[in-house]
């Protein structure tokens, strides 16, 4: 597809050698035949009554293709795309799961089914993450939400160096890599959503990210849009 040909660009991993993962340490995730993920780890049964998420593209950027993913992608305009976006453990997942508005299971007053799975301490602790390339859920009210693996996160370079992933040409370091591959992510997000919801763990905002987010704003902007743009600044 189009973004796993923009992966091999961006990644430009050497020949014959497999292409860098963009997570290489988190949790691992469970695909069943319809497409939907399954969290590893938890319990079969409560996992069968959660809400539905399928993963839109892996952790290299290819799409998954088949599935009720693709399914329910129609030729409807009717709907809004919100995602989030930003570094791990800054509550992306927590964020789209309160914009789900999932209420209490009716069958045993249980606590509230949430589509995405979120960090939990144990990964925090080992300096990980959770989510894993684009996962997506739609709302009753045709709301299409995207979770998004984190960019600009130490815990990304870390992965790719236990696993000694190797470097591509168009990258000197593995930092390099992995804003060349946030990059990519960010665009990606802006040119196929209504809403951006950018979420970061600290304040003051991260520089690395901020630059990496109008990086990303230049490139996927229209031509016609920038020039608007820089007239209104003169």
């Amino acid at each position: 597809g189009v973004a796993g040909g923009a992966a091999v660009q961006a990644g430009g991993s050497v020949e014959g050698a497999p292409a860098p993962r963009l997570i290489l340490g988190a949790k691992p995730l469970q695909q069943t035949s319809e497409g939907a993920r399954v969290s590893s780890g938890k319990d079969p049964s409560s996992a069968s009554k959660a809400p539905p998420v399928y993963k839109l593209l892996t952790e290299r950027f290819d799409f998954v293709g088949g599935g009720e993913a693709m399914k329910a992608l129609t030729e409807n305009t009717d709907f809004v795309v919100i995602a989030a976006i930003g570094m791990a453990g800054s509550g992306k997942s927590f964020i789209l799961n309160e914009l789900a508005g999932y209420q209490n299971s009716s069958e045993d007053n249980g606590p509230a089914l949430r589509p995405f799975v979120v960090q939990t301490q144990d990964i925090m602790l080992e300096g990980s993450h959770q989510t894993v390339g684009v996962d997506m859920y739609i709302t009753g009210e045709r709301i299409i939400l995207l979770d998004c693996q984190p960019v600009c996160s130490s815990s990304v370079v870390l992965d790719m160096v236990l696993e000694g992933a190797p470097l591509p040409a168009i990258a000197c370091t593995y930092d390099h890599l992995m804003d060349i591959q946030s990059l990519q992510l960010m665009m990606f997000i802006l040119a196929i959503s209504h809403v951006v919801i950018v979420t970061q763990p600290n304040v003051p905002p991260s520089r690395p990210l901020l630059s990496v987010l109008r990086s990303a704003h230049w490139l996927w902007m229209p031509p016609e849009q920038l020039d608007e743009e820089e007239e209104e600044e003169e």
